[in-house]
């Protein structure tokens, strides 16, 4: 059975004994210091519980897609699984000698917006080896800390780790117990590692969702703009015909709006009534080889103005299979 022990300097040890009878009579008392195996076993079963709580954290943040959102929840919730009391984020800029804030807990405990902050680092600072080495660098036996104003706020232990995805070095991650004065020991080192290894793929994956979120967003006005131009450039076309052909003005625009109607009664597509719109305005435009002098002659047509009218189809048909239409407009 194990008793608590309390020694002469205050200390409690925990004592395994064990009692074994003799044949002659009496019994053979063993025992055995087991404080160290404790204490060790504890420390595996604590680290096990972090390591699966920072699993869940890890879990919880990999569904957050905006760099904003992440930031901001990761100093919020794993300090208290990562066993530290103040956190901060930096991003390395465009600029490799200056690196830009996003969020961190304060001394009492309070988020910190620190978006627009700005910190230049050397490559001989204590930020400047994580970011150009990877190496986590950790401070102990009472650092002095300071808060976003550069004043010394308490004394603890801290440490900077990297935020990477794969070789790239995203940024770092600041860590302090600043009100707890726990010890950051290697244990806890490994853990921040882990969290920064793996937020700084979360990061890497947010940024580039945004990143093709602003190109489709581009993109989308780019062809905006060119289907604002191709409408243009087709009422243009069609204007033409109608100065040509004052007797017929209107009728272009009349046959468009009559196709597109019908194209609502059946239900086709956006796409498909893009083309019927399209060659409704433009169905006309072979007139522009018809004389203008016979498109607004007043008498009757002779036989060879009559056909001269009626080839405008065919001349429209090779007119507009010269343009690269997204539909079969000729």
């Amino acid at each position: 059975q194990i008793y608590p022990v309390a020694c002469r300097d205050g200390a409690v040890r925990h004592i395994l004994f064990r009692a074994a009878p003799r044949p002659c009579g009496g019994h053979v008392v063993v025992y055995e210091d087991l404080s160290d195996r404790l204490r060790a076993d504890a420390r595996e079963e604590d680290h096990r519980r972090s390591l699966m709580a920072l699993s869940e954290l890890l879990g919880g943040l990999s569904l957050l897609r905006e760099l904003d959102d992440l930031c901001r929840a990761a100093v919020e919730r794993a300090p208290a699984i990562l066993g530290v009391d103040r956190m901060a984020l930096w991003f390395r800029t465009p600029d490799p000698a200056v690196v830009a804030g996003t969020f961190g807990v304060d001394e009492q405990g309070a988020l910190r917006d620190e978006r627009a902050s700005r910190l230049r680092v050397s490559t001989a600072s204590l930020m400047g080896r994580v970011l150009y080495q990877r190496e986590p660098v950790v401070m102990q036996h009472d650092v002095p800390l300071r808060n976003h104003l550069g004043i010394e706020v308490g004394r603890g232990d801290a440490a900077i780790v990297a935020v990477a995805a794969g070789r790239d070095v995203l940024g770092c991650l600041c860590v302090d117990n600043l009100r707890s004065r726990r010890r950051i020991d290697a244990r806890q080192t490994d853990l921040l590692r882990v969290f920064g290894a793996a937020f700084g793929q979360f990061c890497r994956r947010a940024r580039a969702e945004a990143d093709l979120r602003r190109n489709e967003d581009q993109l989308a006005r780019h062809l905006a703009q060119l289907r604002t131009a191709f409408e243009q450039i087709t009422h243009a076309l069609a204007s033409t015909v109608a100065v040509r052909d004052p007797y017929t003005a209107g009728h272009q625009e009349r046959v468009t709006l009559l196709a597109c109607a019908i194209a609502d009664e059946m239900r086709l597509g956006d796409d498909t009534r893009a083309a019927l719109r399209t060659a409704g305005v433009l169905h006309d435009i072979g007139k522009l080889q018809v004389p203008a002098e016979i498109l607004s002659k007043p008498a009757r047509l002779s036989a060879f103005e009559m056909q001269l009218v009626r080839d405008h189809v065919q001349a429209g048909r090779d007119i507009l299979a010269k343009i690269a239409f997204p539909w079969p407009v000729a």
